[in-house]
């Protein structure tokens, strides 16, 4: 019989290469793997202050659980944990990112500054789009490579939102830059990330105010909606921040052919055409390397047919959340397949654009609030 627990026993040994810093919660320091040949940064959690040890040894471990979702190339990957819960101390192994931090780098490099904040924008929609909050962004928190890569690195106080209830302010730091209207209300959500993201990259268009050069920057009208003190009048998404960056670098009849516009046409009139209406708490799926997979997935149980079937599984590749549908067989099998084909040659830049149209389709779908308890038949 095999037993319960499942022990490695065998220790792995680093060569320490040099202290990268330290704080009030521990110290980096990076390390060399000689079987691996490669560097990493070891994070360990020791705080100075003993009276927030236990209390704070829950938002470590929480850093660990947030970390190991994240796999993104703007985002620093987790590679190992070690805890200790009975010293109330623990280790994370995570990538060395060998690079300035995102002023500095910028004020180096100005030329650079739309790249970066592409980049920037690509790590925090992917974190919204996996229900993720930083909640510490700031100039320290974001590191540029020596090739120019931005990377999100610290979730010491990240966290994973499940519900509305999770979006209540429930840290308090010194913050660098004027607090927004969110904090007013006690909420801190996505909007908030949006609007501190845009106070970094206005504090660093500032500071070339008495330098001898000015930023290139091509998006200082999208700039200037993320950095609005209300919410309500802020851009509502880092999806939508993103779209507009598509937009405003590529032109969409340039990027795709005729056929593939025509594919596109046919696939999005189908999937449209199902649908009869959104419930307006409904999401969109933004993860474009699942979508493919699933339509993968829906082409190889529809082959055989001419058309595809279970309609309810292909609006749920774009669309999470209730919606009602028509339960009837809409879209060809052959249209899905030109479809897929497209989109597995396609770089992520076109099938951004792709998603992009589809979900500009499905902004004009009736939205529907969710009924009432007295409304349920039974």
């Amino acid at each position: 019989m095999l037993k319960d627990i499942v022990s490695f026993v065998k220790q792995k040994d680093f060569k320490l290469i040099k202290e990268l810093g330290r704080g009030g919660l521990g110290k980096t320091v990076l390390l060399f793997d000689s079987e691996m040949a490669e560097q990493f940064v070891c994070k360990k959690y020791a705080p100075y202050d003993d009276a927030i040890k236990d209390d704070y040894y829950e938002y470590f471990k929480n850093e660990i659980k947030v970390m190991y979702r994240v796999n993104h190339p703007n985002v620093v990957r987790i590679f190992n944990y070690y805890l200790y819960p009975e010293f109330k101390t623990g280790y994370i192994l995570m990538e060395f990112i060998e690079g300035k931090n995102i002023s500095e780098y910028l004020i180096e490099n100005p030329s650079k500054i739309d790249y970066v904040f592409q980049q920037v924008i690509e790590a925090f929609q992917y974190l919204e789009s996996n229900h993720i909050l930083h909640r510490d962004i700031r100039n320290e928190n974001l590191l540029i490579s020596v090739d120019g890569q931005a990377k999100v690195i610290d979730f010491g106080f990240g966290k994973q939102i499940y519900s509305e209830s999770d979006k209540g302010k429930s840290i308090s730091l010194n913050w660098w830059c004027e607090v927004p209207r969110d904090f007013d209300t006690g909420i801190y959500d996505s909007k908030t990330e949006i609007y501190f993201v845009g106070k970094l990259f206005e504090a660093i268009l500032s500071e070339a105010v008495n330098e001898p050069f000015s930023f290139p920057f091509s998006y200082r009208h999208i700039l200037e909606r993320m950095v609005r003190l209300a919410p309500s009048e802020r851009a509502q998404s880092f999806g939508e921040i993103k779209g507009q960056l598509i937009e405003q670098s590529t032109s969409f009849d340039e990027m795709f052919s005729f056929d593939e516009r025509k594919a596109y046409k046919s696939f999005a009139d189908s999937l449209i055409s199902a649908i009869a209406s959104i419930d307006e708490a409904a999401k969109y799926n933004n993860d474009m390397t699942r979508a493919v997979a699933s339509l993968e997935q829906l082409y190889k149980t529809n082959v055989l047919e001419d058309e595809i079937h279970n309609t309810n599984d292909l609006i749920r590749i774009f669309v999470s959340g209730s919606f009602r549908f028509y339960n009837k067989p809409i879209l060809s099998t052959y249209v899905l397949r030109d479809i897929i084909q497209i989109l597995k040659k396609s770089n992520s830049e076109k099938r951004d654009i792709f998603l992009l149209n589809i979900q500009n389709r499905l902004n004009r779908i009736h939205r529907t609030s969710a009924p009432n308890a007295d409304d349920i038949p039974f």
